[in-house]
């Protein structure tokens, strides 16, 4: 069969009768739209310097994880559509990368459209390079800078990463939890922000700070990371963070050990492998661990 472009060309009534009576026309057009969409999607990489340099100059006041989990927590949730999808025709990646020049200027990110960087390079391979991201609202004007967030950050997620630099600085439980409180309350309330890493990262931290005198409540917020996590996957958002979920795991495992559910706590290691390979082997040690003791008993 020969396909007719002119009626393509123009959209009349009589096109669209044509489409309807030839339904290969239509996969044909999906088909075409949908390598449309796929070839004008845009690939945006932060390669989050690494080496030694960099992690020295990176200022352990300016929170809990270093440079890469700071950069990670002020990107925001994609928007989602009518059907809660992202409706943003791009995907951001926030990657761990080896040097990428400029040392003594740290700490470093490199900023990179198509192609990608790769862990694996040594230099930014034509990236953008900011240095100096010691704090949250310069790794926020690099973003702006490189037309990611054109319009900027929001101000909310850079005062929550900020308050829970806070909370990590206090030296006290209740510090840390009225802090977290804020952050977790204040992120809760705001529909697209709820979804962001920094909330997940904040309910891990506050899972920690109860674990001595809470398992329970530890347990509660793991459990309320996990629920946002999985809402994340639903939507085929790129705002997935495997090794944010593996740390989620692994406290939900330190939780359930706490309570008492030794099964439980052999469960949450196992999806921490399966989640951060990275962690396969002490995710093993601690289950062996675990299991010895259930035999013991």
């Amino acid at each position: 069969m020969t396909l007719r472009l002119q009626p393509l060309l123009t959209l009349n009534d009589s096109f669209m009768v044509d489409i309807y009576r030839r339904p290969s026309l239509i996969l044909v057009i999906s088909l075409i739209l949908a390598i449309f969409q796929e070839t004008n999607s845009l690939l945006v990489t932060i390669g989050v310097c690494q080496n030694e340099d960099c992690r020295k100059r990176f200022p352990v006041s300016s929170g809990e994880g270093g440079l890469f989990r700071m950069v990670r927590d002020i990107i925001p949730p994609p928007l989602l559509d009518e059907n809660g999808e992202s409706s943003e025709n791009r995907e951001i990646l926030v990657e761990s990368v080896g040097c990428i020049g400029k040392c003594g200027k740290g700490p470093n990110i490199a900023i990179q459209l198509d192609p990608p960087l790769r862990k694996s390079d040594s230099t930014s391979a034509g990236g953008v390079i900011y240095s100096g991201v010691t704090e949250a609202h310069v790794a926020a004007a690099a973003l702006q800078e490189a037309d990611i967030f054109p319009e900027g950050v929001p101000n909310l997620l850079l005062a929550a990463v900020d308050v829970m630099a806070k909370a990590d600085r206090a030296n006290t439980e209740a510090k840390k939890l009225k802090y977290l409180n804020s952050v977790i309350r204040a992120l809760s309330n705001d529909p697209i922000l709820s979804s962001s890493s920094a909330i997940i990262h904040a309910l891990v931290l506050r899972a920690d700070a109860k674990l001595s005198s809470d398992s329970s409540g530890a347990l509660e917020d793991t459990r309320l990371a996990l629920d946002i996590i999985s809402s994340t996957k639903e939507n085929n958002s790129s705002n997935e963070d495997p090794k944010l979920e593996g740390r989620v795991w692994r406290k939900m495992a330190d939780a359930e050990e706490s309570s008492g559910n030794v099964l439980g706590a052999i469960d949450a290691l196992s999806e921490w492998a399966k989640v951060d390979p990275d962690f396969r082997t002490k995710a093993g040690a601690e289950i062996g661990r675990l299991r010895e003791g259930v035999l013991r008993v």
